[in-house]
């Protein structure tokens, strides 16, 4: 339990320290599509915010202190909830 409490702290402060490098950009996308897709889990929501800044799955992976296969289980399951049965991602998130 306390170990998975670690995990998540962690994974917060990682987006924490990401959102200041990139000066506020990834939290505006991180509004957007929690607006638009409220649906979404809030990992999913970082997840999207980051896809959505052209990041390739092993930069997000390294961003969110996760592994890159749990990425791309995450941007699957984006692509299901937005119903995009093999659509690309990053063009549907472009449009917001």
């Amino acid at each position: 339990m306390n170990r998975i409490r670690r995990s998540r702290a962690k994974r917060h402060i990682a987006w924490e320290q990401a959102e200041l490098a990139s000066g506020g950009f990834y939290a505006q996308n991180f509004h957007e599509v929690s607006v638009r897709y409220p649906t979404l889990t809030p990992m999913e929501r970082r997840v999207a915010a980051l896809v959505m800044a052209m990041l390739p799955s092993w930069k997000i992976a390294e961003i969110l202190c996760i592994r890159e296969e749990t990425v791309e289980r995450y941007r699957c399951r984006i692509r299901r909830k937005l119903g995009l049965h093999g659509g690309w991602l990053q063009e549907h998130l472009a449009t917001i």
